[in-house]
C-alpha cells in the first residue's frame, strides 16, 4: 500500500515493525474518511496474468508472487497459474486466461484484483473499501429458510456444483461462515444448508473454500510430486582398499569414503548391483541417473553401500547449498571520498513543510534547516528554494520520476542548497551534484553500523535514524558509525506515502491525475485526516507532483523524545504545527526543557 520499504506504521503506532518483517497490517482496518467508514487504505489483490506477454516483452526478468500470510495451496495454485503462462509465452502460445482458470485463481484467494500501477491502475481501481477479506465466488442466493426441531435450514440455487467440505459465507444483514456436509449438488440444482444464525432470503452465498481445489493443490507439492535433482555415482571398490563413491549433480560434486573393499566370494559388484543399492535416494531432493563401476571381484555389504550413498547425498546436497550462495556474491560498491566533517555536537536540525518558516527557525535557535517540499511542481518549487537561507537542505521526496529527481537536484544547487537525498536510489546522483555535506533523510534505512558506514562510503555524511530504533540500538552501533547521525525527538512522523489519493477513490475516479485539481477546490486531502476506529485522526499531506500527488500518512500525533543523553544531533520536524507553535518546540529544545513522551518505547522497544 506504501512505497515500498516506507511503511512505518505499524512499526511506530503498534510496535511491530513492517521493515523488521512483523506488520500487523494497519492498512486493512477500517477507517472514517469525511464520514464514511471503508477500508481507505486495503489495496485489492494486483493479478498480472493476463499482462505477463507485455511484461515479458519489456525485458522483465524476475516476477514475485506475494505469499505472506498466505496457505501454501494458495501458493500452489497461483504459481502453477503463471508457470503455465510463462511456458506459453516461451513456446509462442500465449493466451489469456479462460473463464475456468480465471475462477480457479478466483476462488482460492482475492480481494479484486487490479492490474497494478504498471498499467496505469490509479485511486479506485486500486483500493476496495467494502472488503478486506476474501471476496469467494457467488454460488447463488437463499430462496427458502426453515426450521427442522432444533435445526434452522436455509435452500440456495446452485449457480456452481457445490463439494462436501466447501466453506460457505452467507453475506446479509450479518455474514456467517458455514461448511456444507453432504452430496454434491450440480450448477442449478438446490442445496439445502445448516445455518448457525437467522439469514433472510435473498442473502448472497458465496464460497469460500473449495475443498476439491484445495486437495488438488496439495497433491501437488506432496513430496513425491515435487521434481527430483538427477545425479551421476562413481564407485570405486578395489579389493582390500576404502570404497570411494563420487557423486554430481549440475552444481556440485563430492567424494566420500566408505569401508574396507573384501574379495567377492560368488557374485562380484557390479554396475546392476551398485544402481539398487544406490538408486534408493528415499525422500531425498535427488534421483539417480547414471552409474559407474571401477574395480574387479569386489564385494561390499547392503548396509556399507546404503551408508555410503546416504553420506554422499547429504554432502552433495550441502556442497549444492555452498555452490549456489557462491553466485550471489554481494555487489561491493565503489567507495568515494567522503570528506570528514568538524565534529560538531547537539546541533539543532529543524524540518519544515513551509519555505518561509525556515529562517525565522534559523533565528530561534536552530543549527540547520531543512525545507520538505509540499509542492516540486514549477514554478513553485523554486519560488520556494529562493526563499530559503543559504546552506539550507532541502529533502526530497523519497519517490521521484527520474525527471522531477534530476530538475529538482539541479535547481537546488543553483540555488547553493544542499541535498537531503530521500530514497536510496537517490544517493549517488545527489552525491555528484553535492560532493560535500550529503544529507540522507528518514527514508533511507539506517538500522545497524554497517549501513551505515556503506551509506557513509557513498557520500552521506549526515544519516538522519529511523524513529523504530531504540535508544539501546543506536548506542550499539553509534560508537562504530563514522557518519553525523541524526535522531527525530519530535514531530509527527510519516507513517506512509500513498500513490492513491482518499479523496479521488472515495469519488469513485481512477483515471488520469496529472491534472487533478480537487485540493485547489477544497475537495482533496488537505486539511483532511482518516480517523481509525478509537477516534484518533491521521491527517494526510500531500505532496504535489507533475504526475499526481504523493500522499503522506501522518501519525496521529506528535512525539517528542525530549532532551536526549545520546551523544547525536537532533531532528524536530515540523508538518501541520503553526509558526508560533514550531518556535515554542524549538525554543523549548534550546533550552534543554522540552517534554518528553513515548519514551518507553524509545528506551525499550515494543517489539
Amino acid at each position: 500500500m506504501c512505497v515500498s520499504g516506507q511503511c512505518r506504521y505499524s512499526g511506530l503506532i503498534g510496535g511491530r515493525s513492517g521493515n523488521r518483517g512483523r506488520c500487523a497490517q494497519p492498512c486493512r482496518l477500517q477507517y472514517d474518511w469525511q464520514g464514511k467508514n471503508g477500508a481507505w487504505l486495503s489495496p485489492r489483490d494486483i493479478c498480472v496474468r493476463d499482462d505477463l506477454d507485455k511484461l515479458c516483452a519489456t525485458g522483465v526478468h524476475t516476477l514475485k508472487i506475494e505469499g505472506r500470510l498466505k496457505r501454501p495451496e494458495y501458493v500452489a495454485v497461483i504459481t502453477r497459474a503463471y508457470r503455465n503462462a510463462l511456458d506459453a509465452i516461451a513456446q509462442k502460445k500465449f493466451k489469456k486466461a479462460d473463464a475456468a482458470e480465471n475462477e480457479a485463481i478466483s476462488q482460492v484467494f482475492t480481494r479484486g484484483f487490479y492490474p497494478g500501477y504498471a498499467f496505469d491502475a490509479r485511486d479506485a481501481a486500486v483500493i476496495n473499501p467494502l472488503r478486506v477479506m476474501h471476496a469467494g465466488i457467488p454460488m447463488g442466493k437463499l430462496s427458502r429458510t426453515f426450521r427442522k426441531g432444533p435445526q434452522l435450514l436455509c435452500e440456495v440455487k446452485l449457480l456452481r456444483a457445490l463439494h462436501n467440505g466447501d466453506g460457505l459465507q452467507i453475506r446479509g444483514k450479518h455474514e456467517q461462515d458455514i461448511i456444507y456436509s453432504g452430496n454434491t449438488v450440480p450448477a442449478g440444482g438446490t442445496a439445502t444448508l445448516r445455518l448457525h444464525h437467522p439469514a433472510g432470503i435473498g442473502d448472497e452465498v458465496v464460497r469460500i473454500d473449495s475443498e476439491a481445489q484445495l486437495a488438488a493443490a496439495r497433491e501437488t507439492y506432496k513430496e513425491s510430486a515435487l521434481p527430483k535433482i538427477p545425479f551421476d555415482a562413481a564407485l570405486t571398490v578395489h579389493v582390500n582398499a576404502p570404497a570411494l563413491l563420487t557423486v554430481r549433480d549440475d552444481r556440485a560434486e563430492v567424494t566420500v569414503t566408505g569401508d574396507a573393499v573384501q574379495f567377492a566370494q560368488n557374485a562380484p559388484l557390479d554396475e546392476d548391483r551398485a544402481r539398487r543399492a544406490l538408486e534408493k535416494c528415499g525422500d531425498t531432493a535427488y534421483m539417480l541417473r547414471h552409474v559407474s563401476v571401477t574395480g574387479e571381484n569386489a564385494y561390499l555389504p547392503a548396509a556399507a553401500l546404503n551408508a555410503l550413498r546416504r553420506e554422499a547425498l547429504n554432502q552433495l546436497r550441502a556442497a549444492r547449498i555452498a555452490a549456489y550462495q557462491g553466485q550471489i556474491a554481494p555487489r561491493v560498491a565503489d567507495a568515494v571520498h567522503t570528506p570528514a566533517l568538524e565534529t560538531e555536537k547537539g546541533l539543532i536540525f529543524a524540518q519544515c513543510c513551509d519555505a518561509a518558516l525556515a529562517q525565522d527557525l534559523l533565528q530561534n535557535g536552530a543549527d540547520r534547516v531543512i525545507y520538505a517540499p509540499k509542492d516540486i511542481t514549477e514554478p513553485a518549487f523554486s519560488q520556494a528554494l529562493s526563499l530559503l537561507p543559504t546552506d539550507a537542505y532541502v529533502a526530497l521526496p523519497v519517490q521521484m520520476t527520474d525527471a522531477a529527481l534530476l530538475r529538482c537536484a539541479s535547481a537546488v544547487k543553483a540555488h547553493h542548497l544542499l541535498l537531503t537525498a530521500g530514497s536510496v536510489g537517490q544517493i549517488d546522483l545527489c552525491r555528484e551534484i553535492q560532493p560535500q555535506a550529503l544529507m540522507t533523510g528518514e527514508g533511507v534505512p539506517v538500522w545497524n553500523h554497517m549501513a551505515s558506514a556503506f551509506l557513509h562510503t557513498r557520500g552521506a555524511a549526515y544519516q538522519v535514524l529511523p524513529r523504530e530504533l531504540t535508544r539501546s540500538e543506536i548506542r550499539d552501533f553509534m560508537a562504530l558509525s563514522p557518519a553525523q547521525l541524526i535522531l527525530p525527538v519530535y514531530g509527527r512522523a510519516r507513517l506512509m506515502y500513498l500513490n492513491h489519493c482518499p479523496a479521488r477513490t472515495a469519488k469513485g475516479l481512477s483515471g488520469e491525475r496529472k491534472n487533478c485539481r480537487l485540493c485547489e477546490k477544497g475537495q482533496g486531502c488537505i486539511g483532511q485526516a482518516l480517523t481509525d476506529r478509537r477516534g484518533e485522526a491521521f491527517p494526510l499531506l500531500p505532496v504535489r507532483m507533475d504526475e499526481g500527488c504523493l500522499v503522506q500518512l501522518l501519525s496521529c500525533r506528535a512525539r517528542s523524545l525530549g532532551n536526549t543523553d545520546l551523544p547525536v544531533h537532533i531532528l524536530l520536524d515540523f508538518t501541520l504545527e503553526s509558526r508560533e507553535e514550531a518556535l515554542s518546540v524549538l525554543r523549548a529544545y534550546r533550552c534543554g526543557n522540552a517534554d518528553s513522551a513515548y519514551l518507553e518505547r524509545f528506551d525499550q522497544g515494543v517489539e
